[in-house]
């Protein structure tokens, strides 16, 4: 499989992402929080590293010494500001994040004073966003792009900054929604994306619903301008039951090829079920006739 490659400059200092490292650490136990912070943050160019308990979190912070870490308040308050004063004090300074409820915040002032942001209530990714980059910039020197880098694999080339997808010499431009759902398809390609995932990160809806047809929208306008033919899609294609997928072009022919592959493994399975009792059955004949 032809691996994913970034390309990218972090802030307008035009520094390249080889030299700057940038880590964040994530304590969250709420999987969809989990899934969308880990997505954008690593389009952000963080490397990202989820953490299952406060021991492991204290643990990677101190052998990565990492510029970021968010912590999910599911615990009482005041145990949250210790976790903070110890994260602090196994890294240099980082920048410290919590997502919690307004009561988990009103039950401790401190904890608002411990941390350098407050998510309160759930999270809104864009606002987050925005004021992570103000605090990086402020805390850190950091700037990080307002745009994911561009993204290639196997000839499709997503540029998010450009608002543009490329398909060999064909390019196309996309609304920012259709660049981020491509963005997603292609970093997790060539597997699946569940419809609920493409809702969580793309529009930042965490509970879907039947009815919410945004994503099957989106598809539907990016296959009029990518495919061939948006009749019968071949790169943008739904799994029944796993998601949407993309195909390259690289993956194209051992798809179509998968098919009478199968049927033909199918049929050598059937004939060597069948031979032994069709065996029988002419043994049986010929002793009935020899009678």
């Amino acid at each position: 499989m032809t691996p994913i490659t970034y390309s990218a400059t972090v802030g307008e200092r035009g520094v390249n992402r080889e030299d700057l490292t940038v880590i964040a650490i994530i304590l969250e136990q709420d999987v969809r929080i989990l899934e969308s912070l880990e997505f954008h943050l690593s389009k952000l160019q963080f490397e990202v590293t989820a953490a299952s308990s406060v021991e492991a979190a204290v643990s990677l912070a101190r052998r990565l010494k990492p510029e970021l870490i968010i912590i999910g308040i599911d615990s009482s308050p005041t145990d949250a500001v210790r976790q903070c004063k110890i994260l602090q004090s196994v890294c240099d300074d980082p920048i410290l994040v919590a997502i919690g409820s307004q009561d988990a915040f009103d039950t401790d002032p401190r904890l608002r004073t411990a941390v350098d942001h407050a998510i309160v209530g759930g999270l809104k990714i864009a606002p987050f966003l925005r004021e992570l980059r103000r605090i990086a910039w402020r805390r850190k020197g950091v700037l990080c792009p307002a745009q994911a880098p561009t993204v290639e694999r196997d000839g499709f080339v997503v540029a998010p900054s450009e608002g543009v997808v490329r398909i060999g010499n064909r390019t196309v431009s996309v609304s920012t929604h259709e660049a981020d759902l491509m963005y997603c398809l292609v970093t997790h390609a060539p597997g699946a994306v569940p419809r609920e995932t493409l809702l969580n990160l793309v529009w930042g809806v965490s509970s879907a619903t039947a009815s919410d047809r945004r994503v099957e929208a989106c598809i539907y306008t990016l296959r009029r301008k990518i495919e061939p033919n948006p009749a019968q899609p071949v790169h943008l294609v739904l799994r029944r039951g796993a998601g949407y997928v993309l195909v390259t072009d690289a993956t194209l022919p051992r798809m179509q090829s998968f098919a009478p592959e199968m049927i033909t493994a199918l049929c050598g399975a059937l004939f060597g079920f069948l031979a032994p009792i069709q065996d029988v059955l002419l043994a049986a004949s010929l002793a009935a006739s020899g009678a």
